[in-house]
């Protein structure tokens, strides 16, 4: 992976290249954006200029040392990740016995991805390693939550926070894997909100013909406490939940936006723009739909483990209570 393979990002890889040629490299950085933007992927080209036997602005690819960062062999690079939703204590002891080896050439590169699923006590584990970083060790912090991050953990890090991808970008990553069908790609573009990750995921998953599915059963004038529970039951058996919902914030900003200065340009859902137009909720009730939403969907993701079915049926009946009858398919 190199620097001029990436899509977008210019900014960002720049800072990292200026840090090379002055050799003012900081130890530890935290890369903070959307998921699914591409910070993992500048991570590993930032490895491999770091590493390259022979860098002239970009890592060149061929070396004995860029092949087997591409590999993920490469010695000096460590890849941390999380399993079961969270970063183990276990896991950040074992790279802090790794990283007290000597480095015999190049610079070690530790990605830490998901930082932000760290527990308190896994946290306090890699601060200690942060206050006394070891020579030729370079620690890159990926996270999508850096505010769910500890203070002292932030004042560590030099803080790079890279932009959404976009729709150029997300649409010749789409037409690289295979997407040919213009209404999917546009749709998918729109519901990504920047995000290469979340659009393809969009394409390949059925959230978009699910996301009117959903929509259309709950915005029934007429629909039973019994149909809500049971749509409640089916939504939190969706492995994609989280983009179900994002998508369910994308329709509540859609009708905002055209309550307070109607605009198809402004609109994402273009697909469901009569749906849109005709929501009855006001102005207020808009604003506390998307934040009830959003607070739903923090609190199923890692590491919390809030009953995903209760946090459907707790959503789905406040949002009737609401009056949530302005979507109709």
């Amino acid at each position: 992976m190199r620097f001029s393979d990436i899509l977008g990002h210019k900014r960002e890889i720049n800072l990292l290249k200026k840090g090379i040629e002055n050799n003012r490299c900081a130890s530890t950085y935290l890369f903070s954006g959307l998921e699914g933007i591409g910070k993992r992927l500048v991570a590993r080209a930032f490895a491999a200029a770091l590493n390259c036997e022979e860098y002239t602005g970009d890592a060149c690819g061929r070396c004995p040392s860029c092949t087997l960062i591409a590999s993920g062999t490469h010695p000096n690079l460590l890849l941390v990740e999380p399993e079961g939703g969270t970063l183990k204590v276990d896991l950040i002891r074992e790279l802090k016995r790794l990283i007290n080896y000597r480095v015999d050439r190049g610079r070690r590169v530790v990605i830490i991805e998901g930082a932000h699923l760290m527990v308190r006590a896994t946290s306090n584990i890699l601060l200690k390693t942060l206050e006394e970083p070891p020579p030729d060790t370079v620690m890159i912090l990926i996270s999508s939550r850096p505010d769910s991050l500890l203070p002292t953990i932030l004042s560590r890090c030099q803080r790079i926070n890279f932009s959404p991808l976009k729709e150029d970008a997300i649409k010749e990553i789409l037409h690289r894997e295979g997407y040919t069908e213009p209404s999917t790609i546009e749709i998918a573009c729109r519901l990504s909100c920047g995000s290469a990750k979340r659009a393809l995921m969009m394409a390949s998953e059925g959230i978009i013909e699910k996301r009117q599915q959903y929509t259309a059963v709950l915005s029934m004038d007429d629909v039973t406490d019994t149909e809500l529970l049971d749509m409640a039951e089916r939504l939190s058996k969706e492995e994609h939940l989280e983009e179900l919902l994002e998508s369910f914030k994308t329709l509540l900003r859609d009708a905002l936006i055209y309550r307070v200065a109607p605009s198809e340009e402004r609109i994402i859902n273009t697909d469901m723009l009569d749906a849109v137009g005709r929501c009855t909720y006001s102005v207020e009730e808009l604003l506390s739909a998307y934040s009830l939403v959003e607070k739903t969907r923090e609190s199923i993701l890692p590491p919390n483990t809030l009953n995903k079915r209760l946090a459907m049926e707790a959503l789905l009946v406040s949002l009737k209570e609401r009056r949530w009858q302005g979507f109709v398919a």
